[in-house]
């Protein structure tokens, strides 16, 4: 089941869809989940950071519970920097979770950026351990960075 409520771009930027498509996922509409659902709607993925400062009188706890429950229906996936920021991204249009993704990750300014592109197939794995999911983060300087700090 986890996956199958992946969808397609269009459907996530019509307002009137959110609750029908939180509800198909088999989700309770909250207006937690819906303004937490339309912070991470956008193109970029979104650091915890930001979600909880946007999500001012919510407690903490109440954000991580409502990012679990989005991320176990196979609504967005979490991406963990090599700073060690949390950030969500949706998972990506085409009908089911891939199985691979592709991110970049600027080392000055230390964010990630770019919708999810497809990554690299998996290796094989030793011991019998089979892979579920393949995140690649890229490291390379933004454009922001690049014309502040040159190089």
């Amino acid at each position: 089941m986890r996956g199958r409520f992946c969808h397609a771009m269009k459907k996530v930027f019509d307002k009137g869809a959110d609750d029908a498509f939180l509800r198909e996922a088999g989700l309770i509409v909250t207006n937690q989940r819906r303004r937490i659902w339309k912070l991470i709607a956008g193109r970029q993925p979104v650091s915890i950071g930001s979600l909880i400062r946007k999500m001012q009188g919510t407690a903490k706890t109440t954000v991580y519970a409502v990012l679990r429950a989005l991320e176990a229906n196979g609504l967005i996936y979490k991406i963990v920097s090599p700073a060690g920021t949390a950030y969500y991204a949706l998972c990506p249009p085409g009908g089911s979770r891939p199985d691979s993704y592709l991110h970049k990750y600027c080392p000055r300014c230390k964010k990630i950026y770019g919708k999810s592109l497809p990554g690299p197939s998996f290796p094989d794995l030793p011991g019998g351990f089979r892979a579920e999911r393949f995140i690649t983060v890229v490291k390379k300087t933004c454009r922001r960075c690049k014309a502040k700090y040159g190089r």
